[in-house]
């Protein structure tokens, strides 16, 4: 402490060079002991100074604890927790109570490394401070303010000794004991290898793999190495045996040195630290297929497997194998059933079987899935049977090789199983032949048919009945057109593929006669007050056209509904002129409104009105006084009115 007061004053070069003098001189400072965490005492002094998370620091871990819970009688305990606490550190009350569990003694340097003894654990150390420097980052969380800065700037020696948290191998964090200043840094990961081989027991060479006969003792080698930065802690390694390999009895050895066995078959033995670089190697003995004999024993590869695990980090496995051979023995097998169709119920079938090594073979049982079966004997390693089936369906055959082989074995198999398929007789009918009248006396002509059994239609041949030639063709529907009317009978011949269906027939027969029509007269009479009335009208129609209604233009815009009748029909026109009437008469004809090619069905109509005659002027009479001119123009005046009236009503009634 004293120290640090004299230095304060001081250029900051002057005091980095000082106190690495003083390291360079120092001894002792990674001989740190990992002994129970709550004992650990570190020894470095205390630092009481404004920079100290933790006034003056600690000494030992309980101490730590205790002013971390309470505050340092300088600090308030709030303070602390927010330092620790705050995004950087991510520190928390029970990472501090764990501290009693998982911290080690160790130390941080001043360019940003953490040990643990003389084990590298992390690198790029930075921490925290209650005073500022320059390089330093500020920091407020929770109203505590701090100042976050690598262990490079302003670190005022060499090293200080903290307390180093370190869980599965990997460090957690740190607490300097001089300051009570948290420590992160990126953490040294452990890692680790494992390797599995296997040799005959005897030999002198380790091998992946190894060839073996039954009842052979082999050794087999299991090793575990650190290949991670720090050590790898608390390594759970375990082997797992294959049936039929049995273990040796306390052949188990670990580096050397014979150990229990019921763990390392088990849940595994542990490791507790491994160091980089390190390795721990298990061997043991073992006997592949100890009980086999000549008739039980078959050829397989035994895979022996060794795991280890260690918490945060993967479980690996590597493994060994162990070939086994046998000594030659009968070997007998159904190799193959094939099948041939000859017919569409009857098929061939072709067993074939194998027998080697004193086996031989002796028949052929045969199944064929209708309740039916026969048995062949014969040596020979090929057998043909022919079957034929009584009705459809699918039918699943299955042969069985017998072979004398230390007596009378059976032998079948997924091959020696094969399915057959009865069709049904092949069967077809035609069902209908639709004859549609169509214009210019086409017809289309439609063919449904019905089929079973595999039936396939190859042609139709259409026979119209008009002496044209035949039309082939697989369509169902084909369009004629005849020449002429008259009463005709079409036929269409179906012919099939598949089994014997024969020919099958349809017919039909059809009348054409071509529609005609047309409207053959039209007139009308003229009456009062330019009044018309239809006197006539007549139509023709045959070969299927019927007469269906008339329309009548009246030829001054106006246009009659439709309408049966035309005869009575009336009109008035509204002012003189001549006007062309047209009657349209319109037909059925094949299901579709025709109307009557126009010309014959028209009239024309001319309307006038007589003028009016003129008006006698009156004869100049003697003046034979006022009176007699008075009489005789009131007789004049009253002859003119009797007459104009009498000309007018002519000519509102025309």
């Amino acid at each position: 402490m004293r120290l640090i007061n004299k230095l304060k004053g001081m250029p900051r070069n002057l005091i980095v060079g000082v106190f690495v003098a003083v390291a360079s001189v120092a001894t002792g400072f990674a001989l740190y002991t990992n002994a129970n965490a709550a004992n650990i005492v570190l020894n470095d002094g205390s630092e009481c100074v404004k920079q100290s998370v933790i006034w003056c620091g600690s000494q030992d871990l309980a101490t730590l604890q205790t002013k971390y819970k309470n505050g340092d009688g300088h600090n308030s305990a709030a303070s602390i927790h927010n330092i620790y606490a705050s995004p950087k550190f991510g520190i928390t009350s029970t990472d501090i109570a764990n501290m009693s569990k998982y911290a080690v003694a160790g130390s941080v340097t001043s360019d940003g490394k953490v040990y643990v003894g003389n084990e590298l654990v992390a690198t790029n150390a930075y921490t925290a401070s209650r005073g500022t420097t320059s390089d330093s980052e500020k920091v407020t969380y929770n109203g505590t303010t701090f100042y976050i800065r690598h262990t490079r700037v302003s670190w005022y020696k060499p090293v200080t000794k903290a307390y180093v948290v370190m869980i599965n191998g990997k460090f957690q964090f740190a607490v300097m004991g001089p300051c009570g200043n948290p420590i992160k840094a990126t953490p040294k990961l452990p890692d680790y290898s494992i390797l599995k081989d296997v040799r005959v027991k005897g030999s002198s060479t380790w091998l992946n793999s190894v060839s073996v006969k039954s009842n052979t003792r082999v050794e087999y080698r299991v090793t575990v190495k650190s290949t991670g930065a720090v050590s790898a802690k608390n390594i759970k390694v375990n082997d797992i045996l294959p049936s039929n390999v049995q273990y040796v009895s306390s052949t188990l050895k670990r580096d050397g040195m014979a150990i229990g066995s019921s763990a390392f078959f088990g849940t595994g033995d542990t490791i507790s630290s491994l160091s980089p670089g390190k390795t721990v190697t298990y061997t043991f003995e073992a006997i592949v297929a100890p009980n086999d004999t000549v008739y039980t024993c078959e050829a397989k590869t035994y895979v022996n497997t060794a795991k280890m695990s260690s918490a945060g980090l993967p479980s690996k496995s590597d493994t060994a194998n162990v070939s086994k051979t046998c000594a030659a023995k009968p070997t007998y097998s159904c190799t193959s059933l094939t099948q041939k169709s000859l017919a569409r119920d009857t098929f061939e079938f072709t067993a074939k079987a194998q027998a080697d090594n004193g086996a031989t073979i002796t028949g052929y049982e045969y199944n064929f899935g209708d309740d039916n079966t026969k048995t062949e004997t014969t040596s020979a390693s090929t057998n043909t049977v022919s079957h034929k089936y009584s009705q459809a369906g699918t039918y699943t055959v299955t042969v069985t090789a017998l072979v004398n082989a230390n007596g009378t074995q059976r032998a079948t198999s997924k091959e020696c199983v094969t399915t057959v398929t009865v069709k049904e007789a092949a069967v077809a009918k035609c069902e209908n032949l639709k004859l549609t009248l169509g214009d210019n006396r086409t017809v289309t002509a439609t063919v449904t048919y019905t089929t079973s059994g595999g039936a396939v239609l190859k042609n139709i041949a259409y026979d119209f009945g008009d002496g044209t030639a035949v039309v082939n063709d697989t369509k169902t529907t084909v369009d004629h057109q005849y020449a002429k009317d008259g009463n005709y009978t079409v036929v269409a011949t179906l012919s099939f593929t598949g089994g014997e269906v024969v020919d099958q027939e349809c017919q039909a027969s059809i009348g054409i006669n071509t529609p005609a029509y047309s409207c053959d007269a039209f007139d009308v009479t003229k009456g009062d007050n330019r009044t018309v009335t239809v006197n006539k009208f007549s139509t023709s129609q045959s070969g299927g056209a019927t007469y269906k209604e008339v329309r009548i233009d009246w030829g001054d815009g106006a246009m009659s509904e439709p309408a049966v009748k035309a005869i009575g029909q009336t009109h008035s026109y509204k002012a003189d002129g001549t006007y062309t009437i047209v009657a349209t008469a319109y037909f059925n004809v094949n299901d579709q409104t025709v109307s009557a090619p126009a010309g014959h069905c028209q009239t024309e109509v001319t309307f006038t009105t007589p003028e009016t005659p003129p008006v006698t002027p009156p004869q100049v009479l003697p003046n034979t006084g006022a009176g007699d001119v008075i009489g005789f123009f009131g007789a004049t005046t009253l002859a003119g009115g009797l007459l104009h009236r009498f000309f007018l009503r002519r000519k509102f009634e025309a």
